[in-house]
């Protein structure tokens, strides 16, 4: 929990009317799979892990401003993170 994080240059980040929406940046139109639209939780870890904050920062903020148990907070931003990993919207800075 403890890894920081940064945004990669493989996605555009958009808002939308009010959504927060990432667009993979991608060769040719054919490798276009997704948009990804985030709710405003991922939205938060979105922005608040780009700033290089920790997945242990990011779910005390969470917990704190939800007022949610920590443990569940912090199974949402795991989770999240992992997503945000898998389409490569995000990648762990250096040690």
């Amino acid at each position: 929990m403890s890894q920081r994080y940064r945004h990669t240059q493989q996605v555009v980040e958009r808002k939308i009317r009010g959504e927060h929406i990432l667009v993979p940046l991608m060769k040719s139109e054919e490798q276009l799979d997704a948009l990804y639209t985030l709710n405003p939780t991922a939205s938060q870890v979105w922005e608040l892990a780009g700033r290089g904050q920790s997945a242990a920062e990011i779910a005390r903020f969470l917990a704190d401003q939800y007022a949610v148990d920590f443990a569940v907070a912090e199974a949402d931003v795991r989770r999240i993170i992992a997503d945000l990993l898998a389409i490569r919207a995000l990648e762990p800075l250096p040690s």
